[in-house]
């Protein structure tokens, strides 16, 4: 009785894996690799979007990438349960407390227009401004600034296990 218990014990696991890895990698199929890209770091899936850029020390989103937050949208929507973390970056220069206040108002930004025009479920989302403290490339040229000035979507999607 024990051995057919963990059969059907071990198929449902695998089934609950095997869908919750379609899931995941439904997120890497919505998007260009120009738009972004998609890192599973254990639990947590990460949308680092490579080519939205703001102006010069400002948090304004230009509507060209209206079409780019639909799908990070659709992403967020894929996990029911989860729990999304948006974080700000900016590159090493300048003012600490001002890269700080300005990754906030970015990421900000994109927390306003997810809520205020797709009716993302604002309890589950987070903000938070990193300024330069977690660089991905070196700060000494243009394209490694270019690459740190960035917004990253981390989604918590609570996969579901079974018991």
């Amino acid at each position: 009785m024990c051995s057919r218990w963990w059969n059907v014990k071990f198929k449902a696991d695998s089934e609950m894996l095997e869908k919750n890895q379609k899931l995941i990698e439904s997120i890497s199929s919505m998007f260009l690799p120009s738009e972004a890209e998609v890192i599973k770091n254990g639990d947590l899936i990460t949308i680092r979007l490579v080519n939205l850029n703001f102006p010069q020390n400002k948090a304004t989103l230009e509507p060209q990438y209206f079409t780019l937050l639909t799908k990070v949208q659709k992403a967020i929507q894929t996990f029911p349960n989860g729990t999304t973390v948006i974080e700000g970056h900016t590159d090493g220069v300048g003012d600490y407390q001002k890269n700080l206040e300005l990754s906030q108002n970015r990421a900000n930004s994109i927390y306003q227009y997810l809520i205020s025009t797709m009716g993302a479920e604002a309890a589950k989302i987070s903000v938070i401004g990193l300024g330069g403290s977690k660089p991905i490339a070196n700060n000494s040229s243009e394209e490694g600034k270019a690459k740190n000035r960035r917004i990253e979507i981390v989604i918590n999607p609570h996969l579901e296990t079974t018991k």
